[in-house]
């Protein structure tokens, strides 16, 4: 009788929850961030180094553009540069510096509503011997610097023209023809205005050059005279100081007048003895005439009696009271 033979039977292994392919999945998943490998347990071999990845995101700059325009000064005063900053698709950029340059000096401003901008000044632009910049045309350039763009710049020119010059002068009130009559005064530039205008100035009378040009100092003071025409009549007279276009200055005429007084002509004053009266009212009359005899109507008569003065108008030859 043959024995049958034994079927062994192996114990069916515990199953695992999920797949092989889901745990090694599980284990790859990555946190945004830099991650490296952990360290082994001890007696265990040392894995290959883990290579690292930074994932974090960076922000996205935006390009920045500026836009210049060609401006104009006077020479002397205060001007402005302006740039306009905005990104391409043209929103107005609003953080940031814009950085000038002019003149081999550089001078920085805000960007607030998509705009900077810096005066012009002798102290910020001006030579290093502090003077103002002189006429003529200067490139300047704009440079946008700001977090989250990109730095942008731009050229355009300034253009400084001539000034005005002013003067102050006196003349004297009153003139007498035949005699000298001075004059003396100061060119400066105009008010609020910085510089020193130079050159010579023409006097000019009755619209005909008088003299030599008269070279005004350092300060731009000088002193002049003309003799008064002979043909000048009583009344107003004007006579000019012209300037010729000098270094940053602009040619200039300045107009001063002086008066011209009638002549005096020698005066007669005729009286005749009065009477009165003791308590009543008498008069004391006075005729005045020039040497020929004509009648004076104009004037005053003082009637000097008992130590008491008291005067009349001159009408039609003659005073009385």
């Amino acid at each position: 009788m043959s024995v049958p033979a034994k079927r062994h039977h192996l114990p069916r292994p515990a199953r695992i929850a999920g797949t092989v392919a889901a745990a090694v999945a599980a284990s790859m998943i990555v946190v945004p961030g830099a991650h490296a490998a952990p360290a082994p347990a001890p007696g265990q071999a040392l894995a290959a180094p883990a290579i690292t990845r930074d994932l974090t995101e960076s922000p996205a700059v935006a390009e920045a553009v500026v836009s210049l325009q060609a401006t104009e000064m006077v020479y002397g005063s205060t001007g402005e540069l302006v740039a306009a900053v905005g990104t391409v698709d043209g929103d107005p950029v609003t953080s940031g510096t814009v950085s000038f340059l002019l003149n081999g000096r550089t001078l920085s401003a805000d960007v607030v509503d998509g705009s900077a901008s810096v005066p012009v000044t002798t102290a910020d632009f001006g030579s290093v011997h502090g003077y103002p910049l002189n006429t003529g045309g200067y490139w300047f350039r704009a440079t946008y610097t700001g977090e989250g763009h990109t730095d942008a710049e731009a050229s355009a020119k300034l253009q400084v023209s001539p000034a005005d010059p002013a003067l102050e002068a006196t003349i004297a009130p009153e003139a007498v023809p035949g005699e000298a009559v001075a004059i003396e005064g100061r060119l400066t530039a105009q008010p609020d205005h910085e510089g020193q205008p130079q050159g010579s100035l023409q006097l000019v009378v009755d619209g005909e050059p008088v003299g030599d040009p008269v070279r005004v100092g350092d300060d731009g003071g000088f002193v002049t005279e003309f003799t008064a025409p002979e043909s000048w009549q009583p009344g107003e007279h004007t006579v000019e100081l012209t300037l010729p276009r000098h270094g940053n200055f602009n040619a200039a005429s300045f107009a001063l007048t002086t008066t011209v007084n009638p002549a005096t002509s020698e005066t007669v004053v005729r009286v005749q003895d009065a009477e009165m009266v003791y308590g009543s009212t008498g008069e004391l009359v006075a005729a005045v005439e020039t040497v020929d005899g004509d009648p004076v109507t104009s004037g005053t008569v003082s009637f000097l009696l008992n130590g008491r003065t008291v005067s009349a108008d001159v009408v039609d030859g003659s005073a009385d009271m």
